[in-house]
């Protein structure tokens, strides 16, 4: 502050006892007016020295685009830093500088049994529940204890917007391609962009949502068949309706004459056709399916060519039962239907010596019930049932009705991990008459992240 600004705050100082104390203030205060002073300057230099080296960059830039514009140039723009956001879907993230989202997940499976029959060891009901490896007759009737981490999977999953539709797309293994060691297995391999589908997934005659929630393989009477395929699928307007068509991978499975192997002769000439429509509810839903496919065979040396056209139908749904639980179905009929259901149990056709071909007719069911005792229990009861009418002059050894019964209580105490406890009993009975069961108790925990 100026000199000749203090002589009129002097002057107005009064004289007497007080005078010195009153001194004291007013320089005190003073000296904060000088202080603050100070610190607005420096603070307002400090701006301007940022503001003349923005001026200075700004003069930088403006001269080098009017080189590039002299020099018919355009000056590229810098990329944006890239930054890492939620992606369109739960689970996934974008990634940077597009519009897909990608996400990967899976978990660690472990199951360890123990079954009342000694089942070989190079055999898939060694490890899981395979009907036709049930022991017929007074062998196999040993304990045997068994543990393996086979269903452990790997998936990974992409979704991109696009004028066409969404584009998504899902590839995921397991471990589970040999009975005797871990290799892995291509479970689900496709692409989908708005109405169509193509790739490796479970076929379009499976209901997905009525599969049931069991820990040994698969109950007998669910169709679990995944294949390559090609699947459009268009819903109905104004109604809860959709159609799916599909054309199928084809596969024959034969049995010559008396032999009990089931051979597989991929000697197709068009594919399997499956048409399935499907009803979606607030109960639920419920779908009918239809196949039609041919099935071959051929005897180059005989000289015999054998063909012949079958179908299957399918009804499979899911009721909704209170706030969770549910009851799921699945009933399927036809002479076309053998490779399809309880795998490995049934021949598609049988061969007789002459060499004519006969369809075998197949049925099968599943009735399944999942009970949530709270949010962290649930139990599901599978009851199955398939059952094959063969010629008389196939082998007695092939395989002609299998039962299957399921209950467990699974314990999910938070969302990425589950523990189970499965009773399975199951039965198989032969062309002739003899059978053989299975009774296994199983422990499963399963890890996702």
């Amino acid at each position: 502050m100026r000199p000749h600004l203090l002589l009129p705050l002097l002057l107005t100082v009064p004289f007497g006892a007080s005078a010195d104390d009153d001194m004291k203030t007013l320089l005190k205060e003073l000296r904060d007016q000088v202080s603050e002073l100070r610190a607005q300057v420096k603070e307002s230099n400090t701006r301007i020295g940022e503001l003349e080296q923005a001026l200075e960059m700004e003069k930088d830039r403006r001269n080098a685009e009017d080189k590039a514009a002299d020099a018919g140039e355009k000056t590229p723009t810098p990329p944006a830093p890239a930054t890492i956001t939620a992606g369109d879907a739960k689970g996934t993230i974008k990634l940077p500088g597009s519009n897909t989202s990608i996400g990967f997940g899976g978990f660690a499976k472990l199951h360890m049994m123990y079954s009342d029959v000694d089942i070989a060891k190079d055999k898939w009901g060694h490890q899981e529940f395979y009907a036709s490896d049930i022991p017929v007759g007074p062998l196999g009737k040993h304990g045997q204890f068994n543990a393996q981490a086979k269903e452990t999977r790997f998936w990974f999953k992409s979704y991109t917007p696009s004028e066409w539709g969404d584009i998504n797309t899902l590839i995921e293994l397991d471990l589970d391609q040999s009975a005797s060691s871990y290799v892995p297995r291509l479970r689900h391999a496709y692409g989908s962009i708005g109405n169509f589908l193509a790739g490796q997934t479970y076929t379009t005659f499976t209901n997905t949502s009525a599969l049931a929630e069991i820990e040994a393989a698969t109950a007998v009477g669910n169709i679990v068949v995944r294949q390559p395929l090609v699947r459009w699928t268009q819903a109905i307007p104004d109604t809860p309706l959709d159609i799916m068509l599909a054309l199928e991978f084809p596969s024959s499975k034969l049995t010559l004459g008396t032999s009990a192997t089931i051979e597989n002769r991929d000697d197709e000439r068009f594919p399997d056709f499956v048409v399935r429509l499907n009803s979606t509810q607030d109960w639920g839903n419920m779908s009918l399916a239809g196949m039609t496919r041919q099935i071959r065979w051929n005897d180059p040396v005989k000289g015999i060519h054998e063909q012949a056209w079958g179908g299957a139908v399918s009804l499979a749904g899911r009721i909704d039962i209170g706030n969770r639980d549910n009851l799921r179905f699945m009933l399927s009929y036809g002479d076309a239907l053998a490779r399809y259901v309880v795998g490995g149990t049934y021949a598609d056709a049988s061969i007789d010596t002459a060499g004519a071909m006969s369809l075998n007719t197949i049925s099968s069911g599943t009735l399944f019930y999942q009970h949530y005792w709270n949010a962290l229990w649930r139990s599901n009861l599978a009851l199955g049932y398939s059952h094959a009418d063969l010629p008389s002059f196939v082998s007695h050894n092939l395989t002609q009705d299998v039962r299957s019964a399921h209950i467990n209580l699974l314990w999910s105490p938070l969302p990425q991990a589950t523990v189970g406890l499965e009773y399975l009993y199951a039965m198989r009975e032969l062309q002739d008459g003899r059978d053989g069961d299975l009774n296994r108790i199983l422990f499963s925990t399963r890890f996702s992240f």
